[in-house]
Protein backbone atom coordinates (compact mmCIF):
# COMPACT_ATOMS: atom_id res chain seq x y z
CA UNK A 1 0.00 0.00 0.00
CA UNK A 2 1.30 3.22 -0.96
CA UNK A 3 1.27 6.60 0.63
CA UNK A 4 1.78 8.92 -2.28
CA UNK A 5 5.39 9.73 -0.14
CA UNK A 6 7.18 10.43 -3.54
CA UNK A 7 4.11 12.08 -5.78
CA UNK A 8 5.51 14.01 -8.47
CA UNK A 9 8.54 13.20 -7.91
CA UNK A 10 11.24 11.90 -10.59
CA UNK A 11 14.20 9.84 -10.30
CA UNK A 12 16.56 7.69 -12.44
CA UNK A 13 17.56 3.87 -10.76
CA UNK A 14 20.68 1.80 -11.53
CA UNK A 15 21.29 -1.51 -11.21
CA UNK A 16 18.34 -3.67 -11.59
CA UNK A 17 18.48 -7.08 -13.23
CA UNK A 18 16.23 -8.89 -11.78
CA UNK A 19 13.88 -9.76 -9.02
CA UNK A 20 16.34 -10.17 -6.88
CA UNK A 21 17.98 -7.06 -7.02
CA UNK A 22 17.40 -4.53 -4.61
CA UNK A 23 17.47 -1.85 -6.97
CA UNK A 24 14.53 -3.71 -8.61
CA UNK A 25 12.54 -3.60 -5.19
CA UNK A 26 13.22 0.02 -4.84
CA UNK A 27 12.02 0.50 -8.06
CA UNK A 28 8.48 -1.27 -7.53
CA UNK A 29 8.32 0.75 -4.05
CA UNK A 30 9.11 4.36 -5.39
CA UNK A 31 6.33 4.15 -8.45
CA UNK A 32 3.89 2.59 -5.53
CA UNK A 33 4.91 5.87 -3.60
CA UNK A 34 3.31 7.70 -6.79
CA UNK A 35 7.55 8.52 -8.51
CA UNK A 36 8.04 8.27 -11.92
CA UNK A 37 11.42 6.29 -12.92
CA UNK A 38 13.62 6.21 -15.26
CA UNK A 39 15.83 2.46 -15.20
CA UNK A 40 19.37 1.80 -16.59
CA UNK A 41 22.20 -1.14 -16.49
CA UNK A 42 24.40 -2.25 -18.93
CA UNK A 43 23.39 -3.86 -22.07
CA UNK A 44 24.51 -7.29 -21.84
CA UNK A 45 22.89 -7.22 -18.36
CA UNK A 46 19.60 -5.77 -19.94
CA UNK A 47 19.63 -8.86 -22.02
CA UNK A 48 20.69 -11.29 -19.09
CA UNK A 49 18.08 -10.42 -16.68
CA UNK A 50 14.36 -9.32 -16.69
CA UNK A 51 14.48 -5.63 -16.48
CA UNK A 52 12.14 -4.85 -19.28
CA UNK A 53 9.06 -6.61 -17.31
CA UNK A 54 10.41 -4.36 -14.60
CA UNK A 55 9.78 -1.75 -16.57
CA UNK A 56 6.39 -2.45 -18.17
CA UNK A 57 5.49 -2.92 -14.67
CA UNK A 58 6.88 0.61 -13.61
CA UNK A 59 5.55 1.83 -16.45
CA UNK A 60 9.33 3.46 -18.21
CA UNK A 61 11.78 2.94 -19.95
CA UNK A 62 15.42 1.18 -19.70
CA UNK A 63 18.09 3.12 -21.14
CA UNK A 64 21.31 0.92 -21.50
CA UNK A 65 24.50 2.23 -20.08
CA UNK A 66 27.99 1.18 -18.70
CA UNK A 67 28.17 2.79 -15.53
CA UNK A 68 32.37 3.23 -15.90
CA UNK A 69 31.86 5.27 -19.14
CA UNK A 70 31.59 8.93 -18.56
CA UNK A 71 30.22 9.28 -22.38
CA UNK A 72 27.62 6.37 -21.65
CA UNK A 73 26.38 8.67 -18.69
CA UNK A 74 26.23 11.59 -20.56
CA UNK A 75 23.75 9.91 -22.89
CA UNK A 76 21.92 8.61 -20.01
CA UNK A 77 21.43 11.74 -18.16
CA UNK A 78 20.25 13.59 -21.68
CA UNK A 79 17.58 10.87 -22.28
CA UNK A 80 16.44 11.04 -18.97
CA UNK A 81 16.02 14.63 -18.85
CA UNK A 82 14.29 14.32 -22.39
CA UNK A 83 11.84 11.62 -20.52
CA UNK A 84 10.98 13.86 -17.76
CA UNK A 85 10.54 17.07 -19.76
CA UNK A 86 13.72 18.27 -17.45
CA UNK A 87 15.35 17.82 -14.18
CA UNK A 88 14.55 14.75 -11.87
CA UNK A 89 15.01 14.92 -8.27
CA UNK A 90 16.77 11.48 -7.04
CA UNK A 91 19.31 8.77 -8.07
CA UNK A 92 19.90 5.50 -6.71
CA UNK A 93 23.60 3.93 -7.18
CA UNK A 94 22.92 -0.29 -6.76
CA UNK A 95 25.44 -1.37 -8.85
CA UNK A 96 28.73 -3.74 -7.51
CA UNK A 97 30.44 -6.28 -8.85
CA UNK A 98 33.90 -8.07 -8.06
CA UNK A 99 35.67 -10.12 -10.77
CA UNK A 100 38.04 -11.50 -7.59
CA UNK A 101 35.04 -12.58 -6.32
CA UNK A 102 33.57 -14.16 -9.02
CA UNK A 103 37.10 -15.86 -10.24
CA UNK A 104 37.62 -17.04 -6.25
CA UNK A 105 40.48 -14.76 -5.78
CA UNK A 106 40.84 -14.37 -2.24
CA UNK A 107 41.78 -11.02 -0.23
CA UNK A 108 45.49 -12.13 -0.21
CA UNK A 109 45.90 -13.13 -3.52
CA UNK A 110 44.06 -10.75 -5.62
CA UNK A 111 44.52 -10.06 -9.31
CA UNK A 112 45.01 -6.03 -9.59
CA UNK A 113 43.68 -5.98 -12.75
CA UNK A 114 40.26 -7.40 -10.94
CA UNK A 115 40.78 -5.03 -8.52
CA UNK A 116 41.09 -1.67 -10.54
CA UNK A 117 37.29 -3.38 -12.29
CA UNK A 118 36.01 -3.83 -8.94
CA UNK A 119 36.54 -0.60 -7.07
CA UNK A 120 35.78 1.34 -11.34
CA UNK A 121 32.26 -0.50 -11.72
CA UNK A 122 31.13 -0.84 -7.32
CA UNK A 123 32.68 3.23 -6.23
CA UNK A 124 33.64 5.24 -9.18
CA UNK A 125 30.77 4.80 -11.62
CA UNK A 126 29.16 6.37 -8.41
CA UNK A 127 31.66 9.55 -8.47
CA UNK A 128 31.18 9.96 -12.33
CA UNK A 129 27.56 9.64 -11.88
CA UNK A 130 26.89 12.37 -9.84
CA UNK A 131 29.62 14.37 -11.72
CA UNK A 132 27.94 14.17 -14.73
CA UNK A 133 24.48 14.98 -13.10
CA UNK A 134 25.71 18.21 -11.32
CA UNK A 135 28.14 19.53 -14.49
CA UNK A 136 24.60 18.96 -16.67
CA UNK A 137 22.43 20.38 -13.30
CA UNK A 138 20.42 17.19 -13.89
CA UNK A 139 18.95 17.46 -10.43
CA UNK A 140 16.39 19.80 -9.05
CA UNK A 141 17.63 21.39 -5.78
CA UNK A 142 16.95 19.52 -2.54
CA UNK A 143 16.99 16.47 -4.39
CA UNK A 144 18.66 13.18 -2.79
CA UNK A 145 21.55 10.63 -4.05
CA UNK A 146 21.26 7.47 -2.57
CA UNK A 147 23.71 4.48 -2.70
CA UNK A 148 23.88 0.98 -1.63
CA UNK A 149 26.77 0.16 1.06
CA UNK A 150 27.71 -2.54 3.40
CA UNK A 151 29.36 -2.44 6.98
CA UNK A 152 32.76 -4.33 5.58
CA UNK A 153 33.01 -0.34 4.50
CA UNK A 154 34.24 -0.30 8.50
CA UNK A 155 35.00 -3.87 9.61
CA UNK A 156 36.66 -6.69 8.60
CA UNK A 157 34.29 -9.34 7.42
CA UNK A 158 36.17 -12.13 5.89
CA UNK A 159 34.71 -13.14 2.18
CA UNK A 160 33.94 -9.68 1.49
CA UNK A 161 37.07 -9.80 -0.14
CA UNK A 162 38.23 -6.75 -2.25
CA UNK A 163 33.94 -5.49 -1.99
CA UNK A 164 35.10 -4.19 1.08
CA UNK A 165 37.47 -1.67 -0.38
CA UNK A 166 34.75 -0.93 -2.68
CA UNK A 167 32.36 -0.15 -0.33
CA UNK A 168 34.84 2.00 1.83
CA UNK A 169 35.42 4.10 -1.39
CA UNK A 170 31.99 4.48 -2.44
CA UNK A 171 31.27 5.47 1.58
CA UNK A 172 34.39 8.51 1.00
CA UNK A 173 33.18 9.23 -2.26
CA UNK A 174 29.46 10.07 -0.64
CA UNK A 175 30.50 11.83 1.93
CA UNK A 176 33.41 14.43 0.14
CA UNK A 177 30.59 14.97 -2.95
CA UNK A 178 28.14 15.10 -0.44
CA UNK A 179 29.88 18.13 0.80
CA UNK A 180 30.39 20.16 -2.31
CA UNK A 181 26.98 19.33 -4.49
CA UNK A 182 24.74 19.80 -0.49
CA UNK A 183 26.66 23.25 -0.23
CA UNK A 184 25.80 24.31 -3.88
CA UNK A 185 22.57 22.93 -4.72
CA UNK A 186 21.22 21.30 -1.33
CA UNK A 187 21.18 17.84 -2.71
CA UNK A 188 21.69 15.24 -0.02
CA UNK A 189 24.10 12.18 -0.97
CA UNK A 190 23.51 9.15 1.62
CA UNK A 191 24.87 5.33 1.74
CA UNK A 192 22.41 3.04 3.33
CA UNK A 193 24.52 0.11 4.98
CA UNK A 194 22.02 -3.07 3.74
CA UNK A 195 21.93 -6.81 5.07
CA UNK A 196 23.45 -9.29 3.51
CA UNK A 197 21.14 -10.15 0.78
CA UNK A 198 20.84 -12.72 -1.60
CA UNK A 199 20.88 -10.81 -4.80
CA UNK A 200 22.71 -12.36 -7.99
CA UNK A 201 25.61 -9.76 -6.94
CA UNK A 202 25.59 -10.84 -3.51
CA UNK A 203 25.30 -14.64 -3.87
CA UNK A 204 29.18 -14.69 -5.40
CA UNK A 205 30.24 -13.77 -2.13
CA UNK A 206 32.63 -16.39 -0.48
CA UNK A 207 30.03 -18.24 3.06
CA UNK A 208 27.59 -15.76 1.98
CA UNK A 209 25.11 -18.21 3.92
CA UNK A 210 27.64 -18.27 6.87
CA UNK A 211 27.68 -14.32 6.67
CA UNK A 212 24.43 -14.28 6.54
CA UNK A 213 24.12 -16.38 9.63
CA UNK A 214 26.58 -14.34 11.71
CA UNK A 215 24.85 -10.71 10.64
CA UNK A 216 21.41 -12.67 11.72
CA UNK A 217 22.74 -13.59 15.05
CA UNK A 218 24.68 -10.05 15.76
CA UNK A 219 21.21 -8.13 14.41
CA UNK A 220 18.56 -7.60 17.38
CA UNK A 221 15.84 -7.07 14.65
CA UNK A 222 17.58 -9.79 12.45
CA UNK A 223 18.48 -9.61 8.80
CA UNK A 224 16.67 -6.59 6.51
CA UNK A 225 15.14 -8.39 3.87
CA UNK A 226 15.49 -6.24 0.07
CA UNK A 227 12.02 -5.34 0.79
CA UNK A 228 13.17 -3.73 4.09
CA UNK A 229 15.87 -2.06 2.39
CA UNK A 230 13.64 -0.62 -0.58
CA UNK A 231 11.24 0.41 2.08
CA UNK A 232 14.08 2.67 3.93
CA UNK A 233 15.26 3.48 0.71
CA UNK A 234 11.93 5.20 -0.10
CA UNK A 235 11.86 6.95 3.82
CA UNK A 236 15.36 8.39 2.92
CA UNK A 237 14.00 9.73 -0.43
CA UNK A 238 10.94 11.06 1.20
CA UNK A 239 12.10 12.14 4.09
CA UNK A 240 14.79 14.33 2.25
CA UNK A 241 12.32 15.67 -0.77
CA UNK A 242 10.64 18.61 0.92
CA UNK A 243 7.85 20.66 -0.62
CA UNK A 244 9.12 22.20 -3.99
CA UNK A 245 11.00 25.27 -3.75
CA UNK A 246 8.16 27.52 -5.63
CA UNK A 247 5.18 25.66 -2.81
CA UNK A 248 7.54 26.43 -0.18
CA UNK A 249 8.12 30.18 -1.51
CA UNK A 250 3.90 30.50 -1.95
CA UNK A 251 3.67 29.15 1.68
CA UNK A 252 5.59 31.53 3.19
CA UNK A 253 4.49 34.48 1.23
CA UNK A 254 1.19 33.62 2.80
CA UNK A 255 2.42 33.48 6.01
CA UNK A 256 0.53 30.14 6.64
CA UNK A 257 3.30 28.08 9.26
CA UNK A 258 1.64 25.50 10.85
CA UNK A 259 1.09 25.82 14.87
CA UNK A 260 3.65 22.79 14.97
CA UNK A 261 6.57 24.42 14.11
CA UNK A 262 6.32 26.61 17.12
CA UNK A 263 6.99 23.21 19.09
CA UNK A 264 10.64 22.94 20.63
CA UNK A 265 12.79 20.89 17.92
CA UNK A 266 9.66 20.63 15.26
CA UNK A 267 10.74 21.41 11.88
CA UNK A 268 9.58 21.18 8.38
CA UNK A 269 9.97 17.61 8.28
CA UNK A 270 8.31 16.57 11.62
CA UNK A 271 5.12 18.72 10.56
CA UNK A 272 5.28 16.80 7.89
CA UNK A 273 5.61 13.41 9.43
CA UNK A 274 3.03 14.17 12.09
CA UNK A 275 0.51 15.91 9.71
CA UNK A 276 0.65 12.03 7.83
CA UNK A 277 0.49 10.77 10.74
CA UNK A 278 -3.25 12.35 10.83
CA UNK A 279 -2.41 15.09 13.77
CA UNK A 280 -3.94 18.29 12.96
CA UNK A 281 -3.22 20.63 16.23
CA UNK A 282 -1.28 20.99 19.21
CA UNK A 283 -4.79 19.48 21.08
CA UNK A 284 -4.44 16.47 19.04
CA UNK A 285 -1.48 15.53 20.49
CA UNK A 286 -2.47 16.08 24.06
CA UNK A 287 -2.19 12.65 25.87
CA UNK A 288 -0.10 10.90 23.22
CA UNK A 289 2.99 8.72 23.97
CA UNK A 290 6.34 9.78 22.57
CA UNK A 291 6.83 5.28 21.52
CA UNK A 292 3.09 5.30 20.11
CA UNK A 293 3.97 8.73 17.84
CA UNK A 294 7.38 7.02 16.63
CA UNK A 295 6.24 3.63 16.51
CA UNK A 296 3.16 5.48 13.88
CA UNK A 297 5.93 7.19 11.83
CA UNK A 298 7.81 3.68 11.42
CA UNK A 299 4.73 2.00 10.34
CA UNK A 300 4.33 4.62 7.82
CA UNK A 301 7.29 4.30 6.08
CA UNK A 302 7.70 0.97 6.45
CA UNK A 303 11.04 0.11 8.33
CA UNK A 304 12.43 1.94 11.86
CA UNK A 305 13.74 5.25 11.66
CA UNK A 306 16.13 6.86 13.54
CA UNK A 307 15.67 6.70 17.18
CA UNK A 308 16.72 10.46 17.67
CA UNK A 309 13.16 11.25 16.17
CA UNK A 310 11.82 9.26 19.31
CA UNK A 311 14.06 11.61 21.54
CA UNK A 312 12.46 14.47 19.78
CA UNK A 313 9.04 12.96 20.35
CA UNK A 314 9.35 12.28 24.28
CA UNK A 315 10.66 16.46 24.18
CA UNK A 316 7.57 16.63 22.24
CA UNK A 317 5.45 15.03 25.15
CA UNK A 318 6.71 16.49 27.63
CA UNK A 319 6.20 19.71 26.58
CA UNK A 320 2.93 19.08 25.42
CA UNK A 321 1.29 17.57 28.85
CA UNK A 322 3.45 20.09 31.51
CA UNK A 323 1.97 23.03 32.52
CA UNK A 324 4.78 25.05 33.09
CA UNK A 325 7.27 22.94 31.19
CA UNK A 326 11.24 23.65 31.71
CA UNK A 327 12.40 24.86 27.85
CA UNK A 328 16.09 23.32 29.54
CA UNK A 329 14.22 20.00 29.35
CA UNK A 330 12.50 20.62 25.85
CA UNK A 331 15.76 19.84 24.14
CA UNK A 332 15.72 17.03 22.18
CA UNK A 333 19.05 15.27 23.34
CA UNK A 334 18.09 15.67 27.12
CA UNK A 335 15.68 12.72 26.01
CA UNK A 336 18.20 10.08 24.78
CA UNK A 337 17.95 6.77 26.23
CA UNK A 338 20.64 7.49 28.96
CA UNK A 339 18.68 9.97 30.80
CA UNK A 340 14.99 8.28 29.83
CA UNK A 341 15.75 4.84 31.52
CA UNK A 342 15.49 4.98 35.03
CA UNK A 343 18.89 5.19 37.25
CA UNK A 344 19.94 2.70 39.58
CA UNK A 345 16.89 4.20 42.00
CA UNK A 346 14.26 4.36 39.51
CA UNK A 347 14.01 8.22 39.29
CA UNK A 348 14.45 9.15 35.21
CA UNK A 349 17.08 11.66 35.26
CA UNK A 350 15.79 13.60 32.65
CA UNK A 351 12.53 14.63 35.04
CA UNK A 352 14.53 15.55 38.11
CA UNK A 353 14.85 19.19 39.44
CA UNK A 354 18.31 19.22 39.46
CA UNK A 355 19.23 17.91 35.94
CA UNK A 356 20.47 18.92 33.66
CA UNK A 357 22.49 22.26 35.59
CA UNK A 358 22.54 20.45 38.79
CA UNK A 359 23.71 17.33 37.76
CA UNK A 360 24.11 15.95 33.78
CA UNK A 361 22.60 12.29 35.27
CA UNK A 362 23.55 9.14 36.91
CA UNK A 363 25.03 7.32 34.06
CA UNK A 364 27.38 10.51 33.36
CA UNK A 365 28.69 11.73 36.59
CA UNK A 366 28.88 7.28 38.04
CA UNK A 367 26.63 8.31 41.35
CA UNK A 368 28.86 11.11 42.24
CA UNK A 369 25.65 13.11 42.60
CA UNK A 370 25.48 16.56 43.90
CA UNK A 371 23.88 15.64 47.23
CA UNK A 372 26.44 13.59 49.02
CA UNK A 373 28.70 16.38 50.55
CA UNK A 374 25.83 16.58 52.93
CA UNK A 375 25.89 13.21 53.89
CA UNK A 376 29.26 12.36 53.48
CA UNK A 377 29.31 9.68 50.63
CA UNK A 378 31.76 9.34 47.78
CA UNK A 379 28.98 7.93 45.23
CA UNK A 380 25.36 7.38 45.75
CA UNK A 381 24.71 4.15 48.24
CA UNK A 382 22.32 2.69 45.68
CA UNK A 383 24.35 3.25 42.64
CA UNK A 384 27.53 1.69 44.72
CA UNK A 385 25.48 -1.18 45.73
CA UNK A 386 23.98 -1.77 41.79
CA UNK A 387 27.75 -1.51 40.92
CA UNK A 388 29.13 -4.34 43.19
CA UNK A 389 26.22 -6.41 42.35
CA UNK A 390 26.50 -5.82 38.45
CA UNK A 391 22.84 -4.66 37.94
CA UNK A 392 21.28 -2.30 36.09
CA UNK A 393 19.08 -0.77 38.63
CA UNK A 394 17.34 -2.25 41.77
CA UNK A 395 14.36 -3.10 39.54
CA UNK A 396 15.74 -7.17 40.15
CA UNK A 397 16.26 -6.57 43.45
CA UNK A 398 14.08 -8.88 46.07
CA UNK A 399 14.72 -6.04 48.71
CA UNK A 400 13.44 -2.99 47.17
CA UNK A 401 13.09 -0.74 48.66
CA UNK A 402 15.56 -1.19 50.89
CA UNK A 403 17.05 1.22 53.36
CA UNK A 404 19.61 3.03 50.64
CA UNK A 405 16.56 5.30 49.55
CA UNK A 406 17.00 8.05 52.12
CA UNK A 407 14.53 10.75 52.58
CA UNK A 408 14.39 14.48 50.89
CA UNK A 409 14.87 16.55 53.97
CA UNK A 410 13.96 19.46 51.75
CA UNK A 411 10.08 18.22 50.88
CA UNK A 412 7.33 16.81 52.80
CA UNK A 413 6.74 13.18 54.07
CA UNK A 414 3.75 13.31 51.77
CA UNK A 415 6.63 14.71 48.71
CA UNK A 416 8.66 11.80 49.74
CA UNK A 417 6.37 9.39 49.82
CA UNK A 418 5.29 9.98 46.35
CA UNK A 419 8.56 10.43 44.58
CA UNK A 420 9.39 6.57 45.96
CA UNK A 421 6.30 4.79 44.77
CA UNK A 422 6.85 6.96 41.20
CA UNK A 423 10.56 5.09 41.59
CA UNK A 424 9.24 2.13 42.09
CA UNK A 425 7.02 2.47 39.26
CA UNK A 426 9.20 3.11 37.07
CA UNK A 427 11.50 0.48 38.41
CA UNK A 428 8.35 -2.09 37.52
CA UNK A 429 9.27 -3.20 34.06
CA UNK A 430 12.46 -4.57 35.58
CA UNK A 431 11.19 -6.94 38.02
CA UNK A 432 11.87 -10.70 37.87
Amino acid sequence: MGYNLLKGKKGLIFGALNEQSIAWKVAERAVEEGAEIVLTNTAVSIRMGTISQLAEKCNTIVVPADATSVEDLENLIDKTMEHFGGKFDFMLHSIGMSPNVRKGRTYDDLDYDFLSKTLDISAISFHKAIQVARKKDAINDWGSIVALSYIAAQRTLYGYNDMADAKALLESIARSFGYIYGREKNVRINTVSQSPTPTTAGSGVLGLGDLMGFAENMSPLGNASAEDCANWVVSRLWKYLPYPKEKQSSIASKKTIHPFRKLPNVGVQTEQDLLAMGYTSIDSLKGVKADELYQKECDLRGCSIDRCQLYLYRALEYYINSENPDMDKCKWWYWKDDYFYPSPCGARCVICPSFPKECKGCRNIKGRVFWTQYTGDTVCPIWKCCSEYNRENCGSCPDLPCARFMKDPTISDEENEANLKQMIDNLSEFVK
